[in-house]
């Protein structure tokens, strides 16, 4: 064997091993993107799942009554700026992603049956913060929504602080952690863990905090960078903004859309045109898309968009004709 015959064989071995590494530097391209689209995928995926099981609770616990000056008025403020709806939806400004809070009764009495228990019941004013209940039986460290019976829009959100049989009547005296500001109104029950949680995008990731009780923040799913809601209501309508103070009980369903990107930051543009998700109404309506802090280009990603519209289905059950 010759000299060159060595450094022939040596050319040739040398061109197969640059193409073996072009061959798996495409690969490993190809594979870092697919995994990355399917984790994008797969974490959308668990974000819409929780928060469709949030959102599907709501209005849990919200009863009616055919008496006449019993029934809350939907959208009352109870703290805050937190209303009395099932699903409330602040729009977000020009674009930016919404934020979704969800109110619903639970207990951690799994023998409760909300659909069993007298929700609006009449209270009248003691000595000392007592007052006579008739109605389910509470239980200190319950939580309960009391508005006047003149309504006017407001509520208050109260603990019980005790309850317990009053002598010699078919009524309940109970006391509240601090004074509720009127003599009488009528009484919403919430259970002992009731849960007001707020959804929004925060960080480029999905996250719920139950706001009103305790203001514990969960990462829910990662890469979620936009959320879009609407309003559906029983006439058929869709809407972002807030329903007219007459049309809260109206609202039947949520439409709800997010935005997820991948991690995986491709050598050239990928996404040429920004995705869009559907009005309940089906059209169809660009996401507002924004370069990154860092000043990496948006388009240099791929995305997914997940989509439900999920139906208030306590309310729904509890709507008067």
């Amino acid at each position: 064997m010759s000299l060159v015959e060595v450094m022939v064989g040596l050319v040739i071995g040398m061109i197969g091993v640059l193409v073996v590494f072009q061959t798996m530097s495409v690969w490993g391209e190809r594979t870092s993107t697919t995994m990355s689209g399917g984790d994008a995928r797969t974490s959308g995926a668990i974000g819409m799942y929780y928060l469709q099981q949030d959102l599907a609770q709501g209005g849990l616990g919200f009863g009616h009554t055919a008496y006449a000056g019993r029934q809350f008025t939907p959208g009352c403020v109870f703290t805050g700026t937190s209303r009395l709806v099932a699903v409330d939806i602040t729009d977000g400004a020009s674009g930016a992603p919404d934020e979704v809070t969800v109110l619903y009764a639970n207990s951690n009495n799994t023998n409760l049956n909300f659909s069993d228990v007298g929700l609006f019941s009449e209270d009248v004013s003691g000595a000392s913060m007592s007052f006579s209940y008739q109605g389910h039986t509470l239980s200190a460290g319950d939580w309960v929504v009391l508005a006047t019976l003149a309504g006017g829009g407001q509520c208050v959100l109260r603990q019980v602080s005790s309850a317990l049989p009053a002598a010699g009547t078919s009524l309940n005296q109970i006391t509240f952690n601090s004074a509720p500001g009127f003599s009488s109104g009528n009484l919403l029950y919430l259970g002992s863990n009731p849960q007001h949680a707020r959804w929004r995008v925060n960080a480029a990731s999905l996250e719920r905090t139950n706001t009103t009780f305790v203001a514990n923040e969960q990462q829910v799913a990662d890469g979620v960078v936009d959320l879009q809601a609407q309003y559906g209501l029983a006439d058929g309508t869709w809407q972002s903004a807030d329903p007219a103070a007459t049309d809260w009980g109206l609202v039947r369903a949520i439409r709800i859309a997010i935005l997820v990107r991948s991690k995986q930051f491709e050598k050239e543009n990928v996404t040429t045109v920004a995705p869009v998700w559907h009005t309940g109404t089906g059209v169809a309506t660009d996401f507002v898309m924004a370069d990154l802090a860092d000043g990496t280009s948006w388009q240099r990603y791929r995305y997914e968009v997940i989509e439900r519209t999920i139906p208030l289905r306590n309310i729904i059950w509890g709507a008067q004709e």
